[in-house]
């Protein structure tokens, strides 16, 4: 997956580890995978190990300082500690893809019912967090730069993945593209599968 440059990287793997115990274990096992697969280390970023990230949880935030890594990418790929990933299937998945469109992609999610965690929002598409979701440069490079003209603001959030998706919706006009290479289901892959997570969820 390396480019071959110390610098550039066709993938990135950001983890939204969040240092609880439970975390740590799942994170480490994950690292180890990667790294197993083929990943250089400078590819895998966690969360604990940037400084000041209390509100990174947030993701947005966390983009802000992705951005100032040395270290840049034609893919992000954000992923929770439980998550799984065939880096093979994934390769082969990103190589059909154009990092010069904005993609925004992953295993979709809608409500069937309004609800307050999601503002009476109905019809949005949102990613299922721990199936993992992808991000072109292309897209970043855009949400970067939003991020750093206009001013962020202060809202609670309870479902981070629904604000992600509602941001990108609003502020930069780009949805979610649902593929089922992003599964929710138990770790064993079918052969199409280039992400899972250990839990299953409905969308």
């Amino acid at each position: 997956l390396s480019s071959g440059s110390q610098e550039s990287h066709d993938i990135i793997v950001l983890i939204r580890d969040q240092g609880n115990p439970i975390d740590e274990v799942l994170t480490t096992e994950l690292v180890g995978d990667l790294l197993t697969a083929g990943l250089q280390p400078n590819q895998i970023m966690r969360m604990t190990n940037f400084s000041d990230n209390e509100s990174y949880w947030t993701l947005l935030p966390w983009f802000l300082a992705v951005a100032e890594k040395d270290v840049t990418a034609q893919w992000y790929l954000f992923l929770e500690p439980e998550s799984k990933v065939d880096v093979g299937a994934f390769a082969e998945f990103v190589a059909t893809l154009d990092a010069s469109e904005p993609h925004f992609i992953g295993n979709a999610c809608k409500d069937m019912k309004a609800a307050i965690t999601h503002h009476y929002r109905l019809g949005l598409q949102y990613p299922f967090l721990p199936s993992g979701f992808l991000l072109s440069s292309t897209l970043m490079a855009s949400t970067v730069g939003y991020l750093k003209t206009h001013r962020m603001g202060n809202d609670f959030q309870i479902d981070v993945a629904h604000e992600l998706a509602s941001f990108f919706d609003k502020r930069l006009q780009v949805q979610i593209q649902h593929t089922d290479r992003f599964c929710s289901h138990d770790v064993s892959f079918d052969d199409d599968e280039a992400s899972s997570s250990s839990s299953s969820s409905s969308s």
